[in-house]
């Protein structure tokens, strides 16, 4: 029987996403989702709330 391969477990990375637009907030939280730190810069200040 073969044995199962566990693959390396990568550590999370730290990502800065530059726009808090449709794009940048998609991007964002599926980087954040997959366990990376995650800061996401906005423009306006209202945004960065």
């Amino acid at each position: 029987m073969a044995k199962a391969v566990k693959a390396p477990v990568a550590q999370p990375r730290r990502i800065a996403v530059l726009g808090a637009g449709s794009w940048g907030t998609t991007f964002a939280k599926i980087l954040a989702d997959g366990d990376s730190d995650v800061v996401l810069w906005a423009r306006r200040p209202e945004l960065a709330r």
